[in-house]
């Protein structure tokens, strides 16, 4: 009784906010009906059906969201304006993508896409790393966050072509103790994928250090145009 009277005191004083929109709201967890409705979530099967990336290093890629409108403003804001709330809000919604459709997939670890030195010390935080401590909570698979790094400062991916986005990326990644990898499944995590020319990369950087298979995860998926 003393322990709701005080919860529903909180609550009056320090509402529950959204993380996207900081509206108050009335239950606990996930973002506000109202910014829910505004989020362009992708048809599970029309990802699974979708050969963009069938030449590429990794098993599947999963996205839970498409590139666009309001989506695009939240990742900008997690991204470049340190709205981390906003990233762990939106990687909640990827979680569950994983939990329900690699379900039947025995991850042995969740690895993020790194960040040169350089940009870390910038941003101070790895956007990819936060999005994947989300998911790999939500799976109860351990976290990895220094396995894969970047070796060499690249030019944004934004705005390249395809061929430009595979050249620019060309020996960036690499394994700090492959020995860690060797026949693991491994789920490879960030925040959005247009051609998988990263994710390519990194995945290959992987298996030529002994991972057994990479699967990818990401909030967003991008209009190739875009």
């Amino acid at each position: 009784m003393a322990d709701s009277f005080f919860q529903k005191l909180l609550s009056v004083f320090f509402p529950k906010r959204c993380p996207l929109c900081h509206g108050v709201m009335e239950m606990n967890g996930g973002v506000c009906p109202s910014c829910e409705k505004t989020l362009s979530f992708i048809d599970y099967e029309q990802i699974v059906n979708n050969c963009r990336f069938e030449y590429l290093s990794f098993e599947k890629n999963l996205s839970v969201f498409y590139y666009r409108e309001s989506v695009r403003n939240y990742i900008c804001d997690f991204k470049f304006q340190g709205q981390i709330a906003k990233g762990k809000a939106l990687s909640k919604y990827l979680a569950d993508a994983v939990r329900e459709h690699y379900k039947d997939i025995a991850f042995d670890m969740v690895v993020p896409v790194p960040v040169h030195p350089l940009a870390l010390k910038e941003r101070s935080y790895n956007h990819a790393e936060v999005i994947a401590r989300e998911v790999a909570f939500a799976v109860s698979v351990p976290l990895k966050t220094d396995l894969l790094v970047k070796l060499k400062q690249t030019q944004a991916q934004h705005g390249l072509r395809a061929r430009e986005r595979k050249e620019n990326l060309y020996g960036a990644f690499s394994v700090s103790r492959p020995q860690e990898i060797s026949g693991r499944i491994i789920l490879l995590v960030d925040d959005i994928v247009t051609t998988g020319s990263t994710l390519h990369h990194c995945a290959e950087a992987l298996l030529k250090n002994g991972a057994a298979q990479v699967y990818t995860a990401t909030l967003a998926l991008t209009n190739l145009l875009s």
